[in-house]
C-alpha cells in the first residue's frame, strides 16, 4: 500500500472513529435499558392500570380533564386519563403495547436528558450521568406497573423543560413545563432545577435571573390554586392524607433515599431469583457499563474548573429540589418517589468521576451487580421491582383460570374472592379488572370480608364466589344446594373450600348464608359439629325455631342430649361475637 495513500486517509478513518465514539454509547444505554426491562413486556395490566383503563372506557375527550378526575385523590390528567385513553384508541387491551410505549417515552426521555447534559459539559459527563440514572432500580416499578407513565412523562417534559430552557428562546420551556404540571404534582420543582441551571451554569444573576423564573413561579402558583386538592392536602396534610401508608420520620426518609441511590433499599430479605429477568439485568448492565467505557475513552475538551463547580452546585440543587416533596408527611416513602433528585444526584457524581473514567465503569458495574440483588429480594413493598412483577405473574394466572371457569359473566353479577393475597392488582373494593376482562360496566367484585345485601335500587343479579391458594389455584365455591359427598369425589378441596366461605360470610354479618354452607357441609360423615355452628348461625339471623330443629339435629348425630348442644350453641356464639367485638 502507498503510505502517502495511508497518512492521507487516516483522518477520515479517524473521523469516522469519532463519529462512532459519538452514538456508540447512547445505542448502548437505549439497547441496555431495553435489556433491563424486556423480560416485563409479557406482564399484564395491574393495579391501577384497571382503574384508569375502566374509569376513560366512555369518556369523551373533554371529560379527560374534568377536575373530578381525582383517582387516589390526585389530579394528573395527562399522565393518566388521557394517555390511557389515547393508548386504548389505538391499541386496545394490549398490555405489551402499553409497556412498550412506557418504555419508549423512558428512552426518549434518557436520549433528551442525554443531549442537554451534553450541551452543557461533554460526552464523558453526559454518557456517565445517563447510564448511572438508569441502572437504578427506583425506575423498575414505573417501567414495571404502567401506571407508572405517570413518573415517566414528568421525566420526558423536565428533558423538553430543560432543553428549551438552554434554547434562544427559554419562554418556550413554559409549554412542556405546563404539561408536566398535568402529569404529576412533583413537576413544581421544576423552577427550582431551572433557576439553579441558569444561576450556576449560565451565571444568570439578579434581574436576569428573575425574569427567567418568574413566569414558572407565577404558573406553578396558578396551577397550585386551581388544582382541585393540592392546597388542602398542603395546608392540612392529616385531614388530606388519602393513604393508608405511614409517613416515616424524616431521617428514615433520608436514609432509605440514599439507600435507593446505592440499589440497597430492599436489603435484608429473601432472594426469588427469575432467569430470564437475571440475564436481562445482567446484560443491560453491561450494556450500560460498555457505554460509559467508550465515553470514557472521549478525548473531547474538558470543562474548565469553574465550569464544572456550576455543574456541580446543579446537580445538587436539582437533587434538593427533587427530593423535597418526599418529606412531606401526607405521603408515604417508595423508590420511585425519589427519581427527579435521582437524576441530578447523578449529574453530580458525574461531574465528580469526570476525572477517572475507571472508577465510572467500576460505579456503574457495582450498581449493577447490586440491582441484581435488589430487583429479586423478596418484599411486600407495593413500590418495589419484585412486589410489581410478582403481582404481575399471581394476576396473569388469576385471570386465565377465571375466564377458564367463567368465559362469560351474567350482567349485574357480583363477584368476590377468597385467599387472594392483597394488593395484587385484581381487587381493590369494587374491583374494575373484572370490567376490564369481560367489557362489562356492570359488573362489581371484591374480597369474601366485602360481601353484603344488595343496596336499595340495586340492580337484581348473581353473587358469585372464588377460592384461590397457590397450589391449586382458582375455584368457583357455589352457594344453593349441593350434594356434598359427590361434590366431594370429584373435588376434594370442596369441604375446605366451603368451610372457609361460610366462615367469611359469618364475619360479612350474613349468618343466614352462612349457616346454609354449614348445613351442607354437615352432611359429610363424621361433621355433626357443622351442625352446631349452622344453629349458632341460624341464631345470630333471629331464626329460632330453625335453631331448635338444627340443635335437635345435632343432639341425634352426635349422640348427646339436646341440652348440652344448645350449651355448646350458646357458648359458641359468645365466643364468636366476642371476638368480633
Amino acid at each position: 500500500m502507498n503510505p502517502q495513500a495511508w497518512v492521507k486517509s487516516k483522518p477520515a478513518a479517524t473521523q469516522r472513529e469519532q463519529g462512532r465514539a459519538e452514538w456508540l454509547p447512547w445505542l448502548l444505554i437505549v439497547l441496555g435499558t431495553v435489556a433491563m426491562y424486556a423480560s416485563s413486556m409479557t406482564l399484564p395490566f395491574l393495579g391501577d392500570d384497571y382503574v384508569f383503563l375502566d374509569e376513560t372506557r366512555f369518556f369523551g375527550f373533554t371529560q379527560l380533564w374534568s377536575r373530578s378526575n381525582l383517582q387516589f385523590g390526585w389530579y394528573r390528567p395527562w399522565s393518566r386519563e388521557l394517555y390511557f385513553w389515547t393508548l386504548r384508541h389505538l391499541v386496545g387491551l394490549d398490555a405489551a403495547a402499553f409497556r412498550a410505549a412506557n418504555l419508549l417515552l423512558w428512552v426518549v426521555s434518557l436520549l433528551v436528558l442525554g443531549r442537554v447534559v451534553r450541551r452543557i459539559s461533554n460526552q464523558r459527563i453526559a454518557v456517565t450521568a445517563i447510564a448511572g440514572s438508569a441502572v437504578l432500580g427506583l425506575w423498575g416499578a414505573p417501567l414495571v406497573w404502567i401506571s407508572g407513565s405517570q413518573d415517566l412523562w414528568l421525566v420526558f417534559f423536565l428533558s423538553l423543560t430543560l432543553l428549551a430552557a438552554l434554547s434562544r428562546h427559554p419562554s418556550l420551556a413554559l409549554f412542556p413545563f405546563g404539561a408536566a404540571l398535568l402529569s404529576k404534582e412533583t413537576a413544581a420543582a421544576f423552577p427550582m432545577i431551572l433557576a439553579g441551571l441558569w444561576y450556576f451554569v449560565e451565571k444568570r444573576r439578579g434581574r436576569e435571573l428573575a425574569r427567567r423564573v418568574l413566569p414558572f413561579v407565577v404558573l406553578t402558583v396558578a396551577w397550585a390554586v386551581w388544582h382541585p386538592i393540592l392546597l388542602r392536602r398542603l395546608l392540612h396534610p392529616r385531614l388530606a392524607t388519602l393513604s393508608a401508608e405511614p409517613s416515616l420520620p424524616a431521617w428514615q426518609v433520608g436514609l432509605k433515599t440514599v439507600q435507593a441511590m446505592l440499589n440497597l433499599d430492599q436489603v435484608g430479605g429473601t432472594f426469588v431469583f427469575s432467569p430470564v429477568h437475571l440475564v436481562g439485568l445482567g446484560l443491560g448492565a453491561l450494556l450500560l457499563a460498555a457505554a460509559v467505557r467508550i465515553a470514557g475513552r472521549d478525548d473531547s475538551p474538558a470543562i474548565s474548573a469553574e465550569r464544572s463547580r456550576g455543574l456541580l452546585w446543579t446537580g445538587c440543587a436539582w437533587a434538593v429540589a427533587g427530593w423535597l416533596p418526599l418529606f412531606m408527611p401526607s405521603l408515604g416513602w417508595h423508590a420511585y418517589y425519589g427519581c427527579l433528585g435521582a437524576l441530578g444526584a447523578w449529574l453530580a457524581i458525574a461531574v465528580m468521576l469526570r476525572g477517572d473514567p475507571e472508577l465510572s465503569l467500576v460505579l456503574v458495574l457495582l450498581l449493577g451487580t447490586f440491582r441484581l440483588f435488589n430487583s429479586s429480594t423478596e418484599s411486600r413493598e407495593w413500590g418495589s421491582e419484585w412486589y410489581q412483577r410478582r403481582a404481575g405473574d399471581l394476576l396473569g394466572r388469576v385471570r386465565g383460570q377465571l375466564l377458564e371457569l367463567r368465559p362469560a359473566m351474567p350482567t349485574h353479577a357480583r363477584s368476590y374472592f377468597g385467599g387472594l393475597p392483597n394488593n395484587v392488582g385484581l381487587v381493590a373494593g369494587d374491583t374494575p379488572a373484572l370490567r376490564v376482562w369481560y367489557g362489562d360496566s356492570t359488573l362489581r367484585g371484591g374480597y369474601w370480608s366485602q360481601y353484603g345485601p344488595r343496596r336499595a335500587g340495586e340492580p337484581p343479579g348473581p353473587d358469585l364466589f372464588f377460592h384461590y391458594d397457590p397450589v391449586h389455584g382458582l375455584r368457583e365455591v357455589h352457594l344453593g344446594p349441593e350434594d356434598a359427598n359427590r361434590e366431594m369425589a370429584s373435588h376434594p378441596l370442596w369441604e375446605f373450600d366451603h368451610e372457609s366461605l361460610a366462615l367469611a360470610l359469618f364475619l360479612a354479618h350474613a349468618p343466614g348464608k352462612a349457616g346454609d354452607e354449614y348445613e351442607k357441609i354437615a352432611q359429610l360423615s363424621g361433621r355433626g359439629d357443622a351442625l352446631v355452628a349452622a344453629a349458632m348461625c341460624r341464631e345470630v339471623a333471629g331464626d329460632t325455631p330453625a335453631s331448635r330443629a338444627l340443635i335437635e339435629r345435632a343432639a341425634l348425630r352426635l349422640g348427646q342430649p339436646a341440652g348440652v348442644v344448645a350449651d355448646s350453641v350458646r357458648k359458641l356464639r359468645s365466643r364468636v361475637l366476642q371476638a368480633l367485638r
